[in-house]
């Protein structure tokens, strides 16, 4: 775990996704410990990877970044479902490198990621998906100020088994009250 990751603020970076990630992104993504969080169990060759990619770089529904500390690729932020029509999109994260896995730095990914979708993109919804069976994740958004909306009912089906999934999200409005009670850590969004 880092030390000290209040006195680290210039040394997280969110750098959008390039092709030299994709090697990086398949190992992290096909880790035991990360895909039991995803909603799929992923099988992901170069050849896919790339493709994906080449569909990223034309798809405006969508922003990938790979999380640094200092110049270490430690894990991955992203934004999906991006409509601009309705202000609202989807947001996810993982910590893949363990020594870096820390609460302090989960929470101001998600805060600069708020500051960046609400301000930014001006949009003003921002909701996530998580598997019921994770209920740290659960229990540590409501902390970093997202609404418990609700639980699809056996939603995902995976491994053999039907799982339920909570949806947590937050309003602009909820944010600019919520982010005047904790001191966010300014990170460099790319």
């Amino acid at each position: 775990m880092v030390e000290n990751m209040t006195n680290e603020i210039n040394n997280i970076k969110l750098m959008r996704v390039t092709k030299n990630d994709l090697a990086l992104l398949m190992d992290w993504r096909m880790r035991p410990e990360i895909s039991k969080t995803l909603f799929t169990n992923p099988i992901i060759t170069m050849d896919s990877q790339r493709k994906w990619y080449e569909k990223l770089k034309q798809d405006k529904s969508q922003i990938r970044w790979i999380i640094f500390y200092e110049n270490i690729p430690i894990g991955s932020v992203y934004i999906v479902d991006i409509d601009l029509a309705n202000h609202r999109c989807e947001s996810g994260i993982f910590i893949a490198e363990k020594q870096f896995n820390s609460i302090e730095l989960y929470m101001n990914v998600h805060w600069n990621m708020f500051e960046y979708i609400f301000d930014k993109l001006e949009l003003n919804r921002v909701f996530a998906y998580i598997m019921s069976e994770n209920t740290a994740v659960i229990k540590l958004s409501k902390y970093m100020g997202l609404d418990i909306e609700g639980t699809l009912k056996q939603h995902t089906y995976k491994e053999g088994v039907f799982h339920d999934v909570v949806i947590v999200g937050i309003t602009k409005q909820k944010w600019n009250a919520f982010k005047q009670k904790v001191n966010i850590l300014k990170y460099y969004i790319e």
